[in-house]
């Protein structure tokens, strides 16, 4: 018994010191735990589980996953034993989770370690899902997910199929439309044992603001099925846009016209399998909101949140409202033109001009009347409302990537039609990443030992609980707190700080003149552009954004276009003020030296 008690106390130990960035002394502890006393097998697990952390964040990759196969193998042992069978196979489970997980964060043989990952998580579930519905199972599922999203094993089954049916040179597209419906089976299976199990463990009535484990891993998954048939929406409508340019043009005849043409051609599934059931779009909106009703008042909301407000605004574009604010517009007529006068326009233009005129007359509202609203406009203005709410929950909950999406989600929306507003949240977006970006940076060159870095691992361990609300808890805010602090405070993180006024705010530390040329970049390809020019006074700076769906190896060859360029730029900057220091210094050193002073009587 008092083994026993001395392992649990020197595992716990460990876990103090690793917070404390004392990863030997407690690599050490966590090794010496294990060897003081035999633990209960999930105990024993879970101490292997830590063992295994601190030596891969310790750069012993290698070392933890010899540990995980080992445990694994001893688990294995285990099982024959009718008492620890149950306990074994759980652990087993995890341990087998652990593994893949440790694939898919190596660098080395990235493009094998998402197949190598799936196998484990694989192994994973089939070694759960005779036990029914767990929390764990859920987990590997999850983890499957995470697998078949970095390219696991399905992604060169893809390109059989895409061969074949490749008509438009969109074999991207057909190879993400199938790892996406993987994912989406892998979903579906991960959300019924979390209803199963929520079913067993909830209480029939119970409060909203009452937000349970299960409910929230639900919540999460859910939200996670509303992003993939978002993406799923989007490579529909980029098939749709390219089978449209290739597709030739037919001429109207009476009683039919160019679509009904092409859909004979085509045959048109797309619109057979929309008007057979919901679109991805609704399937989206459907998942969100069943996702932001499980999430309560909890962390999870932020995701929930986002994909309603994204879903809101695909709704509101699929029926018209703000399709074509990233569309060029119409060119207007030159000075020239416009200078004629009366004299140069013929009598049907002027026919023309009076017709227009009278049909916008008859279709203003009179007195009485009100304005017809435009079909999708009140969704775009909850969904981008709920976005706006959204950036600024995030920030104040520490959460810079969920704010990204939200921010360039609002950037997206807004389009060519409003570059101030586009301009302003790409900018927001970009100030998201760089504080992720250069918080990592500090926190790899400061001592793990020191005070700061113990006060965001604090955060950052408190952001990886099952709490549901981690920003509430005492060591959130004492952490927060002395982080903030004006004198004793931490200085990098005061100045990282991401602000979301509007873009002329943003831009009021830059000389006037200056030029800001700026490209956000997602994970999917596409690419935003914003050119400005800081303003003086108070006027609003002239903005101009653009958007474009890339290849990935198009946007590799961008991107290393850029860096090029900034490096040259870095270059000539260098000796253009080594050119500027030259001449003072000659002329200092040719300045003729000062007579010496008479000596003091």
């Amino acid at each position: 018994g008092h083994d026993l008690g001395r392992a649990r106390c020197l595992a716990t130990l460990a876990q103090l010191h690793a917070l404390r960035g004392d990863a030997e002394e407690a690599l050490r502890l966590q090794a010496a735990a294990l060897r003081a006393a035999p633990l209960e097998v999930d105990e024993w697990a879970s101490a292997v589980l830590s063992l295994s952390s601190l030596q891969a964040k310790g750069g012993a990759a290698a070392a933890a996953e010899a540990t995980l196969r080992e445990a694994a193998q001893i688990c294995e042992t285990a099982k024959a034993s009718p008492s620890s069978k149950a306990e074994a196979i759980a652990s087993q489970a995890r341990l087998c989770v652990a593994l893949g997980r440790l694939h898919l964060s190596a660098t080395i043989g990235a493009s094998e370690a998402p197949a190598k990952a799936d196998e484990h998580f694989k192994a994973a579930t089939l070694l759960l899902q005779p036990s029914g519905a767990s929390l764990a199972l859920i987990d590997a599922l999850s983890a499957r997910v995470d697998a078949v999203e970095r390219g696991g094993a399905s992604a060169a089954d893809a390109d059989k199929g895409a061969v074949e049916d490749d008509v438009a040179g969109d074999a991207d597209i057909l190879r993400e439309e199938k790892a996406l419906g993987e994912m989406m089976a892998l979903l579906a299976a991960a959300v019924g044992h979390a209803e199963r199990l929520l079913y067993r463990a909830a209480p029939r009535s119970a409060p909203p603001s009452v937000s349970l484990p299960t409910a929230r891993t639900l919540a999460q998954l859910r939200s996670r099925q509303a992003r993939v048939e978002l993406r799923l929406a989007e490579l529909q409508e980029r098939r749709a846009l390219r089978l449209q340019e290739t597709a030739p043009r037919f001429p109207r005849v009476q009683g039919r016209d160019e679509a009904a043409v092409l859909d004979f051609v085509r045959g048109n599934a797309l619109q057979a399998r929309r008007d057979a059931g919901l679109c991805h779009v609704e399937r989206a909106l459907v998942h969100s909101s069943s996702s932001l009703a499980l999430a309560g008042h909890s962390r999870a909301a932020l995701d929930a949140g986002l994909s309603l407000g994204r879903a809101l605004i695909a709704m509101a574009r699929g029926r018209g409202h703000g399709d074509g604010v990233w569309k060029p517009k119409a060119p207007k007529e030159s000075d020239g033109e416009e200078a004629k006068g009366e004299a140069g326009r013929d009598a049907g233009s002027a026919e023309a001009e009076v017709e227009a005129e009278a049909a916008a007359a008859g279709e203003a509202p009179g007195e009485g009347e009100v304005a017809a609203v435009e079909d999708g406009a009140e969704e775009a203005r909850e969904g981008e409302a709920g976005l706006l709410r959204l950036v600024e929950g995030a920030l104040k909950e520490g959460d810079a990537a969920t704010a990204r999406e939200a921010a360039l989600a609002l950037a997206d929306a807004a389009g060519a039609e409003r570059p101030l507003e586009c301009g302003r949240w790409l900018s927001v977006a970009t100030s998201c990443a760089a504080r992720l970006h250069w918080l990592a940076v500090w926190r790899r060159a400061c001592d793990p030992r020191s005070r700061f870095a113990v006060l965001l691992s604090q955060l950052s361990h408190s952001l990886e609980q099952r709490w549901a609300q981690p920003a509430q808890t005492p060591v959130w805010k004492s952490a927060q707190l002395a982080l903030d602090d004006a004198e004793r405070g931490c200085v990098p993180w005061r100045s990282l700080e991401v602000e979301t006024g509007s873009l002329r705010e943003l831009l009021a530390g830059l000389p006037a003149g200056a030029r800001v040329v700026q490209l956000t970049t997602t994970t999917h390809g596409r690419a935003y552009g914003m050119a400005t020019i800081a303003q003086a006074g108070d006027d609003d700076p002239p903005v101009l954004v653009s958007r474009a769906d890339l290849s990935l190896a198009a946007l590799s060859a961008a991107i290393d276009a850029i860096n090029e360029a900034r490096r040259l730029h870095r270059i000539a900057a260098l000796n253009k003020s080594k050119s500027d220091l030259l001449p003072a210094a000659v002329a200092e050193e040719m300045q003729p030296a000062a007579p010496p002073e008479p000596p003091e009587p």
